[in-house]
């Protein structure tokens, strides 16, 4: 699943609140043209055409930028950064801006990395420091060591509601905003780190570009 990821930079103004308006796409629905039309080959994953296709799209041409992150769900799937690359290459190589990102193992991790935008974003003082986020590798969401799960219960916890009342996009939401960059970077090196100094380089082009 591909999907855009965007805490705001509290305190600081490099990263401003709503400075780029992304429409995030699953990017399982995004159909693949014709054959002739690709620019690569298929792939394993199919990401890389995926992230090209977009380049026959309306919304892929007029968009200021493009910016995917998936999960990379088990090691198995390690590939999965090398195929977005492939894709993320040809999309700037035909002057469309381009970040990609795989968040090791779940897009959750990066939410758990750091626990004061936990507390800020959830009204509760008492949230601890999480595990290191990359280490969480379970896919077994009632275990304490799947991202998701452990997340999930964090906010449950907090907000002392059952799960079926609960809006999580609306708290992974206000997690993001009250999260800083510098210690989502610093614990989450492997899938985080590189993908904020690519949309780090695709905000200095914009500002750079007025």
């Amino acid at each position: 699943m591909g999907r855009a990821f965007g805490p705001s930079h509290r305190g600081h103004d490099e990263y401003p609140p709503a400075a780029l308006d992304i429409r995030a796409q699953e990017l399982k629905r995004i159909r693949l043209l014709p054959a002739a039309s690709r620019r690569i080959t298929r792939s394993q994953h199919g990401y890389a055409n995926k992230l090209c296709v977009l380049l026959g799209l309306k919304e892929g041409r007029e968009a200021d930028a493009v910016v995917v992150v998936v999960d990379r769900d088990g090691e198995r799937n390690k590939d999965r950064i090398e195929e977005l690359n492939k894709g993320r290459d040809i999309l700037q190589e035909n002057g469309q801006p381009c970040a990609v990102g795989v968040a090791v193992e779940l897009i959750e991790a990066w939410l758990l990395a750091d626990e004061v935008g936990l507390r800020h974003g959830l009204g509760d003082d008492a949230i601890q420091r999480q595990p290191d986020p990359e280490s969480l590798t379970s896919r077994d969401e009632k275990s304490e060591q799947n991202p998701k799960g452990r997340l999930q219960r964090i906010i449950e916890k907090a907000l002392g509601d059952c799960p079926e009342s609960i809006d999580f996009p609306a708290h992974y939401a206000a997690i993001a905003g009250a999260a800083k960059f510098e210690t989502i970077e610093e614990r989450c090196p492997a899938g985080f780190a590189p993908f904020s100094r690519q949309v780090r380089t695709l905000r200095q082009a914009e500002q750079n570009s007025k």
